[in-house]
């Protein structure tokens, strides 16, 4: 028995030859698979799921993957790996000596009379084997695969890739991948109303979402309000910067579905039922600290009264102004002493002001004073 390694790279040419029998064998188990899976994602790409009406866009989709599960199945059923055995027997029949499974024959009776015959077959044998070749297997792949369509149907997904660009990929293959299967329970009847709904403090009225709308600004502390029409129950998604948490909507006695969301801070609030109906980006501005100051410095003026200038300013406007007394030095709260500002809620005001401080506990003494501003939130501001 001669050893194949010895034949300069025989053994190479059987494993290659493996290699191509391997390639045969998964196309013919999974051929229908690869070619149905490459279709649908070069459809993707020429844009027929992109301009599909959404409930055609989705039956298809499932369809297909229906196919493919089942292709799938069908593949793993009649896949059958070569054995290096295998490919030993296609390479031997380019030759009738079969040469590689002769080589590991032995003679039935050797003795000194025929080993000498033995050793020239052998020759002979591993003459042959050095001749043969790894086969192309051009008509077994003629056989199993007339069109081709192992080489045109990557170069055709290739092409359409390139010539698309990777945004138009990713967008076309997202709404091939991800069609809207809620159009095939009905997500076109669903009716969406939103309102955000200010702070009191701001004055400001209601803010109707109109159906193109897809952001808004409200102060801090707004409540948006969402009533739905949905087959059955909508889910609510805040997403909060890496925060994210979703919400079931509450049934109401006409058979829709409402919620309230505060808003605190800057959100992205969608509303999902079978995938994301609608969406908006939602702006929380911060209510900043109402401003107040001495324009002009207290002083003792006519009567004995304390004659000052105070100025405030607020973003939502000023509820109270209050002036501020307290020994020098001690730690302990106030006394405030109401100043009247002339006009509700002003978001900027200056007047003068003039104080009777002399039946005050605190007459004659040294005191600290400030001036201090609250707004509609209860935020304080000094000065």
């Amino acid at each position: 028995m001669a050893r194949l390694d010895r034949i300069p790279g025989l053994t190479g040419q059987i494993a290659r030859t493996r290699r191509r029998l391997r390639d045969i064998a998964i196309w013919k188990a999974f051929g229908p698979l690869i070619a149905l899976a490459t279709i649908y994602l070069i459809a993707a790409l020429v844009g027929i799921f992109e301009r599909a009406p959404k409930q055609i866009a989705a039956l298809a989709t499932l369809i297909v993957l229906v196919g493919l599960i089942v292709a799938l199945m069908r593949g793993f059923a009649r896949y059958r790996k070569p054995t290096r055995q295998d490919a030993i027997t296609v390479m031997d029949a380019q030759d009738e000596l079969r040469p590689i499974q002769s080589l590991s024959d032995r003679p039935a009776r050797p003795n000194a009379d025929n080993v000498a015959l033995w050793k020239a077959h052998e020759q002979r044998l591993t003459d042959a084997a050095r001749r043969l070749r790894v086969p192309w297997f051009r008509k077994q792949w003629r056989a199993i695969d007339p069109a081709f369509l192992r080489f045109a149907l990557p170069a055709g997904l290739i092409g359409l890739a390139l010539l698309n660009g990777p945004q138009q990929v990713h967008q076309r293959l997202a709404s091939a991948l991800m069609p809207d299967y809620g159009s095939l329970l009905g997500a076109e009847r669903i009716q969406i109303e939103a309102w955000l709904t200010p702070p009191a403090y701001s004055g400001r009225a209601p803010i109707f979402l109109g159906e193109e709308q897809g952001e808004a600004r409200v102060p801090k502390g707004a409540v948006m309000t969402l009533r739905v029409q949905a087959p059955s129950t909508p889910k609510l998604r805040v997403a909060n910067g890496e925060t994210r948490r979703t919400i079931s909507f509450e049934a109401t006695p006409d058979g829709a579905y409402e919620i309230e969301v505060p808003i605190e801070t800057d959100a992205r609030i969608s509303v999902r039922w079978w995938g994301e109906r609608k969406a908006w980006t939602i702006f929380a501005s911060p209510d900043d600290v109402p401003r107040v100051a001495f324009v002009e410095v207290p002083i003792l003026g006519q009567n004995d009264h304390t004659e000052f200038t105070w100025s405030v300013s607020d973003d939502y406007g000023v509820e109270r102004l209050d002036f501020s007394i307290r020994p020098e030095g001690e730690d302990r709260e106030p006394d405030l002493v109401e100043i009247e500002m002339g006009a509700v809620s002003p978001k900027e005001a200056s007047d003068d002001a003039e104080i009777d401080f002399t039946r005050n506990r605190w007459a004659g003494a040294r005191v600290e004073v400030r001036l201090v501003a609250t707004d509609g939130a209860g935020q304080v501001g000094y000065s």
